[in-house]
């Protein structure tokens, strides 16, 4: 896969979202790459981090001794 390809869902292998259109993109900081739903790549400016580099993140919120347990 290229970094920036587009596909449909039915074609990478999720029939319920078939007409949705994803595109291949690169972890800034694993550089993991995986399919991510256009509109949400969109919306982020293209600035998505994957899941376990988003709960890392996540993690530090929870070790900081200030932190309540809200956002």
């Amino acid at each position: 896969m290229n970094e920036g390809e587009i596909r449909r869902g039915r074609d990478i292998g999720r029939p319920q979202f078939a007409h949705r259109q994803y595109i291949w993109c690169i972890c800034p900081k694993c550089k993991k790459g995986r399919w991510v739903y256009l509109y949400n790549f969109k919306r982020s400016k293209g600035e998505l981090l994957c899941k376990d580099c988003n709960g890392r993140v996540q993690g530090k919120r929870n070790r900081d001794k200030f932190w309540r347990g809200s956002i």
